[in-house]
């Protein structure tokens, strides 16, 4: 799977630049996420959506829900706790 076609050579500059963007993210949301896509390969829509709905509980629960929500109403970076 690709999202992204760069000049040769700068392959490992720009992975580079996403991996930072993700890191970045809500780390229960980017496990929750990748957990939904693994147990999801494969399954119908509605259980995929199931599924991304079970595994996400948990990321709902975390206090940065909270800040990613005022980050967003605030229109800046957020400042996750990672918990």
């Amino acid at each position: 799977m690709a999202n992204e076609v760069v000049a040769p050579g700068n392959a490992l500059e720009r992975s580079l630049e996403i991996a930072g963007e993700l890191a970045a993210y809500p780390q229960a949301a980017m496990r929750t996420d990748k957990q939904a896509a693994m147990m999801g390969s494969g399954r119908t829509l509605e259980e995929g959506l199931r599924i991304e709905c079970e595994v996400g509980q948990s990321a709902m629960m975390s206090r940065d829900l909270a800040e990613g929500l005022a980050a967003f109403a605030e229109q800046r970076p957020g400042n996750f706790v990672n918990d």
